[in-house]
């Protein structure tokens, strides 16, 4: 998974059956099982790995006399970022596959948590260039976003998520730079290494399938403002006139 959660949070399988029987003595009924693969999980083999744990210790419960009635799958379902990326409907038939391997879990309820998968590609960010400069790093170009104003998932810290950039002077040659925020962080820069048409101060860039974990996590760190949100059509946020407004 692009952004992993099983340090901070879960239990190894070999302490589930010790907590539902601590649970059972304070008079609590356990009722199933959660999981997380952690966010942007486009591993197949990962939810496999996962679901026949599942299926172990779920076994394991019943031999021990807990009826469970419930496996939820946390969430996971990736967004689709890159048009090589794992789409939902893989990720579905994966789980699909793996639980028909065995009935184990028909008679209980499974839930899931689509997560990022159903707003991710609804939203696109226009962050306009406010300044350049030439560094022995390379060409810079700062951005009047960064990754405390919206694309703090841009950057290696969020998960790196591969955002695609798109400008509306494609004419341009092409060159390799590093885009910074306006924030006097040395740690906001969302992109690095992109190559992208010359970039001149005042031009736009959209920043593509910002829909999720972006202006939820953006802050007025160093006083600069958190985007504003607007509401389009698909065809008109696509567009080059979008870039321009």
């Amino acid at each position: 998974s692009v952004v992993a959660l099983s340090n901070k949070f879960g239990v190894a399988p070999a302490q589930v059956l010790g907590l539902l029987t601590y649970a059972s003595e304070r008079k609590l009924r356990p009722y199933g099982l959660t999981i997380h693969v952690g966010s942007q999980c486009e591993r197949p083999a990962t939810w496999v790995e996962a679901l026949r744990l599942c299926q172990q210790v779920w076994f394991e419960a019943q031999q021990a006399g807990f009826n469970l009635k419930l496996l939820s799958l946390g969430g996971g379902l990736p967004a689709t970022y890159t048009p090589n990326g794992m789409t939902a409907p893989q990720t579905a038939a994966t789980i699909c596959t793996t639980l028909a391997e065995s009935d184990w879990i028909k008679t209980s309820t499974l839930s899931f948590e689509p997560g990022r998968a159903i707003v991710a590609n609804a939203g696109t960010m226009i962050a306009s260039v406010i300044g350049l400069a030439e560094r022995a790093t390379g060409n810079w170009a700062y951005l009047d976003a960064g990754v405390f104003h919206g694309l703090f998932e841009a950057c290696a810290a969020g998960g790196g998520m591969p955002f695609q950039l798109s400008a509306n002077h494609s004419g341009r040659p092409k060159q390799l730079y590093n885009l910074g925020g306006p924030t006097c962080d040395g740690f906001d820069v969302p992109f690095e290494k992109r190559l992208l048409p010359e970039l001149r101060i005042g031009d736009r860039l959209a920043i593509h399938d910002t829909g999720a974990y972006s202006t939820e996590m953006a802050s007025t760190f160093n006083g600069f403002p958190i985007p504003i949100v607007y509401a389009l059509e698909e065809l008109e946020r696509r567009s080059a006139k979008t870039i321009d407004s």
